[in-house]
């Protein structure tokens, strides 16, 4: 089924039929070019709940859930996260909340979406790129939590190579603006301004 324009839906990652995490989103835009989500501060995630560990402290351990979840909010930054059909990974815009400013583009490495009965399900890969905003230059992000869930068999080594390769996909310079899907007008972007209601 297709989502109409200010339609709420949860956006998961899930691994192996276990949902890891479940943001509640927006759609701005939901057809067969692009899938277009918004999240914004004070927006009620949830998360699984037990021993965390790795470089920052912030991946679950392979036996560190209670079997329970726990909310968080995401904060301090609105985004618009972008996705093509048959990707590996989709494109987020980030602003700061305090001023609207735009900051980066945020290339989040993750499964292909697959929709589900509340939204869309993904993988995500804890791998990420940072590009500057007018496209100038990039960075890995948290690739030593990617480094940590390879070491402890999370994420394998066949998994790790085509994760690797679909970064070098989305940032190949022969290609640098398709990083970039078509996205939604400002005036789709900015009619979804307050928080969504908490995952039940």
């Amino acid at each position: 089924m297709r989502y109409d324009p200010g339609a709420a839906v949860v956006w998961r990652s899930v691994k192996d039929g276990v949902v890891d995490a479940a943001n509640p989103c927006r759609v701005v835009r939901d057809d067969d070019a692009l899938i277009a989500l918004y999240v914004c501060p004070g927006t009620r995630c949830r998360r699984r709940k037990g021993r965390r560990g790795g470089p920052s402290g912030r991946q679950m351990l392979p036996d560190g859930w209670t079997g329970e979840y726990e909310d968080w909010a995401w904060h301090t930054h609105r985004a618009l996260f972008l996705y093509r059909s048959g990707d590996a990974h989709s494109t987020g815009l980030f602003w700061r909340e305090a001023d609207r400013v735009f900051l980066y583009w945020y290339v989040n490495l993750e499964a292909q979406w697959r929709r589900s009965p509340v939204g869309f399900d993904t993988w995500d890969h804890a791998l990420d790129l940072v590009v500057k905003p007018d496209l100038s230059s990039w960075r890995f992000k948290d690739q030593d939590e990617f480094d940590w869930l390879r070491d402890v068999g999370i994420i394998t080594e066949s998994e790790a190579t085509a994760i690797l390769s679909e970064a070098g996909h989305a940032i190949d310079a022969d290609g640098s603006r398709d990083l970039i899907p078509a996205r939604p007008s400002i005036r789709q972007i900015l009619q979804f301004t307050g928080p969504i209601a908490k995952v039940s």
